[in-house]
């Protein structure tokens, strides 16, 4: 999905020395927009580069390892109408790669929505979320949850593990 993405200089540099890209990627400056970036930096104006209609790439990510930079992508490429409760939880009956999109989507839900997300999160710290979230949401005497009663129920089921782990 073609979405604006927002990355702060620092994001960006980051970014760019992990994917370390080829010939072309979403988040390509040409020398005089990098100049120009870097200028409004010393002036004082850091204002995160949206980059337009690029949404972000399975490829790109399957090159972060850093949870954070992984994190920020997902949470930038997430909007409200992407909200699918069925396309949002792992399945032992599922494929790898259906798997990995509803845990990316997962991610991205949570990233944005919830207050108070450790964004250092691992992938396999994502996973055990996923399944626990999942588990209570079955738990569960609600047949229809509001956006709002999902981002509380995450607060109340994940984030105190979260607290008692760390």
């Amino acid at each position: 999905m073609r979405r604006n993405i927002f990355l702060t200089f620092d994001e960006w540099s980051a970014l760019k020395e992990e994917v370390n890209p080829g010939e072309y990627w979403e988040f390509e400056l040409h020398n005089h927009e990098l100049n120009k970036w870097m200028n409004q930096i010393k002036q004082g104006y850091e204002y995160p580069r949206c980059f337009e209609r690029v949404g972000v790439c399975d490829y790109t990510l399957s090159k972060i390892k850093t949870p954070y930079l992984y994190n920020r992508l997902l949470q930038e490429n997430y909007r409200s109408q992407d909200l699918r409760i069925d396309f949002m939880f792992v399945s032992d009956h599922h494929s790898d790669e259906w798997n990995q999109s509803n845990l990316n989507n997962f991610i991205s839900w949570a990233t944005a929505c919830v207050s108070d997300i450790d964004m250092n999160t691992t992938k396999e710290q994502w996973i055990e979320y996923n399944k626990t979230f999942k588990a209570a949401m079955e738990n569960d005497d609600r047949k229809m949850f509001w956006a709002y009663e999902l981002a509380e129920l995450f607060r109340d089921v994940i984030l105190p593990k979260v607290s008692t782990t760390a």
